[in-house]
């Protein structure tokens, strides 16, 4: 447009932009790690990474409102926690155009199941009665709760 008015409209163009950074998947419990004050998460990488790679993650206890970012893996591990209280955890992906979505959230209790009882034994209570009499130790841990 200029003063004497508009000019005949141009060609038409259709331009699609690539889909942005996806938020991470599966974000889960990592069992071969969660055990008594610690917690271990693992997830997948985006879906979509917006055209430029995935350089690391950030992991967000929002129970606790700590950050961490520069993880380069998809897994981390929360340690120092007290056991039996449930912690919510949520990740989001970075790259070249900055972090992407936040992840779903995974909530998690540290702690682990107890050892097995120590030393099991067995007494016959006497000799014409059908009861017997059960000894045991108790197991070496707790798996962070008392027995």
């Amino acid at each position: 447009m200029n003063q004497v008015g508009y000019s005949e409209p141009s060609n038409e163009v259709t331009v699609t932009t690539p889909a942005g950074l996806s938020a991470p998947q599966n974000l889960a419990n990592n069992p071969a790690v969660t055990n008594s004050g610690i917690i271990g998460i693992t997830w997948s990488a985006p879906s979509t990474n917006g055209g430029s790679p995935v350089i690391d993650y950030c992991v967000t206890n929002v129970s606790l409102g700590t950050t961490h970012e520069g993880i380069t893996s998809t897994s981390y591990t929360a340690a120092n926690l007290p056991n039996w209280h449930s912690f919510a955890f949520k990740v989001k992906a970075r790259n070249a155009d900055g972090f992407g979505p936040d992840s779903d959230y995974v909530t998690i209790i540290p702690a682990a199941v107890p050892s097995a009882p120590q030393n099991l034994q067995y007494e016959p209570v006497n000799s014409s009665s059908e009861t017997i009499a059960f000894t045991w130790l108790e197991p070496t841990t707790n798996g962070g709760n008392p027995i």
